[in-house]
């Protein structure tokens, strides 16, 4: 490993202990306020449902459809931590341990994440300063806080999408062979954690096989047989740590009992910008009633959401100039690097996948699913620090990591007077 070669890797694990350390208070605070004990208080996340996978290798039957591999990836490695975390902390019940654990995924999915930001810039030629900056934006915004610090999927997909842009960028670098053994085992771990990851994944491989084998015709073909041979190896990982659980996969498991498919095309085109914006600085949320929690008298009976706000036409406009300015700004420098095209194209396709399929399949709140496009927006947000004068990159990072810190406190304050 050359000089460069050794900085970049230690900055990228000084960015990931960074990431991880700022998130671990935040889970631990949710964990004591009782948000993870219940479902939707967060945007409609069920972190209750995640953290009984996470912990103790419960999966519910509707976690086996969209999420088949997520406790076989996740659980095994918790259980050896708590092991070794039980002999530390003597007081620790095993179930305590596990717990405390499973707390700790989130926030170590998130500083992959941005350490994966950090290194797909630094290949793209971003100097080490703009790459760092890059990753502070990423490391502060609002769903990368947020879902990075509570038990559920979605900051495991982020981390997921972010080596897959990793590998892209590599492969603009100018290689002449597609890296097969990474992007399997990058596809199949998305795949394992959320069905729909496995298309998400093949955008930027698409554009990784056509800058390494040169023809749209070859690229798809390679696409698509890398995809194939990943989803064949998550099913093996499926069948195979399902029966060291002593657990199978009777039909009822796989059957469709709460649907959100449903055409709503107009009402995702009027929202999906407002949540998208809201991944890096969104306005204070709006506080509604948790139908759950009423139906299940939970002790919180309000939750949180996006859409239906109290933000005024004043506050979006200004939130999303911002957002669409660096956006483009980004774009523009990905644009004149001879690696950056590929990287920008797939961002888009991603952002395009990810509207299309929120027409058909969504919940309540579109922020929800923001970490299915939060590494494509940060890696071309990001970019915008590569421009000649970076102190604009830098004054909105100051300014996303101000405004999220006070919607997260305002919402711990809020939460606190509904206990």
């Amino acid at each position: 490993m050359t000089g460069p070669a050794r900085a970049s890797a230690a900055c990228a694990v000084a960015l990931f202990a960074a990431s991880f350390a700022l998130r671990v208070p935040l889970a631990r605070t949710w964990s004591a306020l009782g948000v993870l004990d219940q479902h939707d208080v967060l945007f409609d996340a069920d972190p209750v449902t995640f953290l009984q996978a996470f912990g103790d290798g419960d999966m519910r039957d509707r976690l086996w459809r969209a999420h088949p591999n997520v406790r076989n990836l996740v659980n095994p490695p918790v259980r050896l931590a708590a092991g070794l975390a039980a002999r530390v902390r003597r007081g620790w019940t095993p179930e305590q341990a596990r717990r405390e654990a499973a707390l700790l995924v989130a926030p170590a999915a998130a500083g992959a994440t941005t350490a994966a930001v950090f290194l797909t810039l630094r290949l793209l030629g971003a100097s080490p300063g703009a790459a760092v900056l890059g990753a502070v934006l990423e490391m502060c915004s609002f769903s990368g806080l947020l879902f990075g610090s509570i038990p559920e999927s979605y900051p495991l997909s982020g981390a997921a999408l972010a080596a897959a842009f990793v590998l892209l960028a590599e492969a603009a670098r100018g290689r002449d062979r597609l890296r097969i053994v990474p992007w399997v085992l990058v596809a199949s771990t998305a795949f394992g954690i959320t069905t729909t990851n496995l298309a998400l994944v093949g955008i930027p491989l698409y554009f990784a096989a056509s800058c390494a084998l040169g023809s749209r015709i070859r690229a798809i073909a390679a696409t698509a047989g890398v995809l194939l041979l990943s989803a064949g190896l998550a099913v093996l990982e499926l069948v195979a740590i399902n029966a060291a659980y002593g657990e199978w996969l009777p039909r009822r498991k796989l059957e469709r009992t709460d649907s959100f498919l449903a055409p709503r095309v107009v009402e995702t085109l009027r929202s999906f910008p407002e949540a998208v914006v809201s991944t890096v600085l969104p306005d204070r949320p709006a506080v509604v009633a948790n139908e759950i929690g009423l139906r299940r008298d939970y002790p919180i009976k309000l939750g949180f959401a996006v859409e239906g706000g109290p933000q005024g036409i004043a506050s979006k406009l200004l939130r999303g100039s911002v957002v669409a300015g660096f956006l483009l700004l980004g774009a523009l420098q990905l644009a004149r690097l001879g690696t950056g095209p590929p990287v920008l194209w797939a961002a888009l396709g991603v952002l395009a996948f990810n509207l299309v399929l929120h027409s058909v399949y969504r919940g309540p709140d579109l922020l929800l699913y923001s970490m299915h496009w939060h590494a494509a927006l940060a890696v071309v947000i990001g970019a915008a620090a590569m421009a000649p004068r970076r102190s604009a990159a830098a004054l909105l990072a100051g300014a996303v990591a101000l405004n999220n810190a006070s919607v997260l406190w305002w919402m711990l304050r809020t939460l606190r007077a509904m206990s």
